[in-house]
């Protein structure tokens, strides 16, 4: 069985499209520290750091059996760290990304940009893999919520089996402890009233672009880039 990482991106066309996505920043020394929000297993940042091993690598979830699968890492610039993203404190980073996490944070939009904006050093490069508003992945929120609403093991379970056929290359376990995810519908996503609060707390959009369809039980994202003003 592959690790989780390698079979997320054997897998899942949205993660494979990041394998490459800081290379152009780390170029003649330019970039130094870079950090993923919601890292996961560090499918992301495990790659990044073997491609660029003079540059530092620091990956934050809140999950601990996700952190302790990432761990399981011998490369020497990167460090994972099992905190709520809120509460994380190191800051000056050149390089922010964030896969289909901000959107799930129970925090306050103002409390949440103002984070990001902390966590970047002047200049620097915040990255968000996030859903948007469209008919599918507004059906799939109204769905998830009733689905909250009648939650139980049955439920659970039922899930699993769905997630086991649609992602017959991803580990059980894995998949097991992602099944909360299932019922959460977004508090927030890309658009142009975020983008607006956003720039409010100094974090100047860029460029957005659509990620690869996954399948008819995840949200559509984008990719967006804002710049600390």
């Amino acid at each position: 069985m592959k690790p989780p990482g390698e079979q997320l991106f054997s897998s899942h066309p949205q993660l494979s499209a990041f394998k490459d996505l800081p290379d152009k920043l780390l170029v003649d020394g330019a970039l130094r520290r870079v950090l993923d929000l919601g890292c996961g297993v560090g499918e992301h940042i495990k790659i990044w750091a073997a491609k660029h091993p003079n540059h530092h690598f620091d990956g934050v979830d809140i999950s601990r059996p996700n952190i302790e699968v990432a761990k399981q890492s011998n490369l020497a610039n990167v460090e994972f760290h099992c905190e709520d993203l809120m509460e994380y404190r190191s800051k000056g980073y050149d390089f922010v990304f964030s896969y289909s996490t901000i959107q799930l944070l129970a925090a306050g939009d103002e409390d949440i940009y103002c984070k990001l904006f902390s966590l970047l050093k002047p200049g620097g490069t915040l990255v968000l893999g996030i859903p948007y508003a469209c008919a599918s992945n507004h059906l799939i929120w109204l769905v998830r919520s009733l689905l909250r609403r009648i939650r139980g093991n049955w439920l659970d379970e039922l899930a699993l089996r769905a997630s086991k056929f649609l992602h017959p290359a991803l580990d059980e376990d894995y998949l097991r402890e992602r099944i909360p995810y299932i019922y959460m519908p977004a508090r927030r996503y890309d658009g142009a009233s975020m983008r607006r609060e956003m720039l409010g707390q100094g974090l100047q959009f860029v460029a957005s672009a659509e990620l690869p369809f996954v399948s008819l039980g995840q949200t559509r994202h984008r990719l967006v880039t804002y710049q600390r003003i």
